[in-house]
């Protein structure tokens, strides 16, 4: 079973883009 892996996989890439997105956010306004 290596549904945990993905599952830590999956969560860091959204993270991830989260992080991103807000990070391009915060540069425009700024």
């Amino acid at each position: 079973r290596r549904s945990n892996d993905i599952l830590r996989q999956a969560s860091a890439y959204f993270a991830k883009a989260e992080f991103d997105r807000l990070w391009k956010n915060n540069a425009t306004a700024g």
